[in-house]
């Protein structure tokens, strides 16, 4: 399986002289993944982070493989009452070909809401 599902396949082409058949090579990859996530008091927390795919590529690859990806988010949760939480965030992500020259950044903004319908029931025997 992949290190990461957003990347490509694990195994590339590898290319030797014209006339030799192709030969299957491993592609050695590089994941960092790095998230923090700070509680600021009791009504509100952040979480940031960030993540990194490196693969390096296969001379047999075609150009527009994928090559290089890049996620990170940072958000503002606020819990108004214990059982409430809403809050946004924003994510970006980067994407780089293996040797198109194509690369590009992605932006969202997230708005989440939360209620927690769990309900304790306790029955005191006597």
């Amino acid at each position: 399986t992949n290190y990461m599902n957003d990347g490509t396949v694990d195994v590339g082409i590898k290319r030797a002289a014209a006339n030799a058949a192709a030969e299957g090579k491993a592609l050695p990859l590089l994941g960092v993944v790095a998230f923090v996530d700070h509680t600021w008091n009791e009504k509100f927390s952040t979480s940031t982070g960030y993540s990194l795919e490196h693969l390096n590529n296969a001379n047999g690859d075609s150009p527009n493989a994928y090559h290089e990806g890049h996620y990170a988010l940072v958000n503002l949760l606020f819990y108004p009452v214990k059982q409430v939480m809403f809050g946004s965030e924003f994510q970006w992500g980067r994407r780089v070909n293996f040797a198109d020259g194509f690369n590009t950044n992605d932006y969202r903004i997230q708005f989440s809401v939360r209620y927690d319908w769990a309900k304790a029931f306790s029955f005191n025997q006597q």
